[in-house]
């Protein structure tokens, strides 16, 4: 059992590496990915994480202060979590984590880019549960 969990690991960690760079998820209906694997790889999200996600954006927003990029940032995690769209906030402030939908929803994405095709759903669903 803990192989399957180290093998599933080095794919979301492949899939991680790979989108981090790749402009389709740069646009707005695709970013939420970044989210998702991140958080699958990691465990769960601070807002302070996403800089690691959206470095360009950090570059872009250079003439906002700290308190307006963490805004900005707090506001995509609130929507990304508004009305069961894939994550759930942790009791302590600031942190999310994936919901069973955004599990669902990244299992699919996953599976349809072809990054582990010998990974079932309930496999993949408790290893990032």
């Amino acid at each position: 059992m803990q192989n399957d969990i180290s093998k599933l690991k080095t794919y979301l960690y492949a899939a991680f590496k790979e989108i981090m760079n790749d402009d389709i998820y740069s646009h707005t209906g695709n970013k939420k990915y970044r989210i998702f694997i991140y958080i699958a790889v990691f465990g769960c999200i601070h807002i302070n994480d996403l800089y690691v996600i959206f470095p360009s954006e950090t570059l872009l927003s250079s003439g906002k202060n700290n308190s307006e990029i963490l805004n900005i940032w707090g506001t995509r995690l609130n929507y990304l979590s508004y009305k069961n769209n894939g994550l759930e906030k942790l009791k302590q402030p600031g942190y999310y984590t994936l919901s069973s939908y955004g599990i669902h929803i990244l299992y699919d994405h996953l599976q349809f880019k072809g990054y582990f095709g010998e990974v079932s759903f309930k496999q993949f669903y408790d290893t990032v549960k």
